[in-house]
């Protein structure tokens, strides 16, 4: 996983508070929901992320765009996109096709450990 995914999860897991922050409040406000559905939000509390996944792990191993993992007897190439923020999101693809973009996997597909560049040591 790229070092901005691992940060963001570390920060969505940490973020869970007994109640809705004020700011999200007013922000559902401002985008027009009605009190029914701030009520429903609400009650739903705020540590939804924490609640849907497994314990992060203390460290990690950085992939960086153009890094190649190994996976099986195949080799596969780390491309990171930029959307809202950057290199929040991993990609790999086959090296053949470096330039088309169908042969894209999805990010859930990327190994947790790599084979590739065993002088890496995992990240703090």
């Amino acid at each position: 996983m790229t070092r901005a995914e691992w940060l963001t999860a570390r920060m969505l897991a940490a973020d869970a508070r007994d109640s809705v922050p004020h700011e999200m409040l007013a922000f559902w406000q401002g985008a027009g929901w009605d009190a029914a559905q701030i009520d429903h939000a609400t009650a739903k509390g705020w540590a939804g992320f924490r609640k849907i996944i497994t314990p992060l792990p203390l460290s990690y191993t950085r992939i960086e765009d153009g890094d190649t993992l190994t996976i099986g007897a195949r080799d596969w190439r780390v491309v990171t996109g930029s959307g809202h923020s950057p290199n929040t999101r991993a990609c790999t693809m086959k090296p053949a096709a470096y330039s088309s973009p169908a042969t894209r996997s999805s990010p859930g597909s990327a190994p947790t450990s790599r084979s590739a560049s065993p002088n890496r040591t995992p990240t703090r």
